[in-house]
């Protein structure tokens, strides 16, 4: 403090007040930026989600613990040691790395983009990232990508059961003994399908009365409100093999 009032060129109590006040100020603003630091390490280091920061050309410059967790390594530090090329060793799809610099240079960010990537073990996940590019304020230069990964495998596998236990019950509704009209209640007129018209002989479209039609959209827009099966005998006409009951 001494020196700090030698080189004011004075030693007066007010000269004394006022230096010992700008050096308080700047000692509480280190302490805020310490604290806000900090602060977002925590955030950092204890997130969920994966955390990353990559150069334009595909190296890491930083990951979180749970990024390095999620991708099979035992810390961020051997993460980074190991993909030094994210575009050749991460992702599953060949030009995947190239898609994703590709809209962050159209669009400055990409969002819920969803790849297949290999673990450090050699085994396959789904992710889903979201990030952004960030540039220099005053050159605009663009100096690396930053943003945020999720593990969606979970909900990839449930997605992949649903659709295959659709494409069954379409495949054994289509070969059931009786044809089956499948009304949907998803809006009005309720929509419907029709399954089984290969076991009658027909190869082609099933022509089905104006007046057959409307009462059974009328019949199953009342029994679908109150969530009721039900049964309707309508006569209808193949193409190949006439009138049927």
């Amino acid at each position: 403090m001494l020196s700090l009032l030698a080189e004011c060129g004075t030693s007066t109590p007010t000269a004394w007040k006022a230096n010992t006040t700008h050096v308080m100020d700047q000692e509480n603003t280190i302490e805020a930026l310490r604290r806000a630091e900090q602060k977002y390490r925590s955030i950092f280091e204890h997130a969920t989600e994966g955390i990353f920061q990559t150069t334009p050309d595909g190296q890491y410059l930083s990951a979180n613990p749970a990024l390095a967790r999620m991708y099979g390594y035992d810390s961020p530090e051997k993460l980074l040691a190991a993909l030094t090329d994210i575009g050749r060793q991460l992702y599953v799809q060949p030009g995947r790395r190239s898609e994703f610099t590709f809209t962050m240079r159209q669009n400055g960010r990409v969002l819920d983009f969803e790849s297949e990537i290999y673990r450090r073990d050699g085994s396959i996940i789904w992710i889903s990232e979201n990030a952004r590019a960030v540039h220099d304020e005053v050159t605009s230069e663009l100096l690396y990508y930053e943003g945020m990964v999720q593990d969606i495998t979970r909900r990839k596998r449930a997605e992949d059961e649903l659709r295959a236990k659709n494409a069954q019950l379409e495949a054994d509704l289509e070969m059931a003994r009786d044809i089956q009209q499948v009304f949907l209640p998803r809006k009005y007129p309720v929509s419907h399908k029709d399954y089984g018209w290969k076991k009658v002989g027909s190869t082609s479209a099933i022509g089905i009365s104006r007046r057959n039609a409307w009462a059974a959209i009328s019949f199953a827009s009342c029994r679908c409100r109150t969530w009721k099966p039900a049964f309707l005998f309508a006569t209808f006409s193949v193409t190949d093999c006439g009138r049927r009951w």
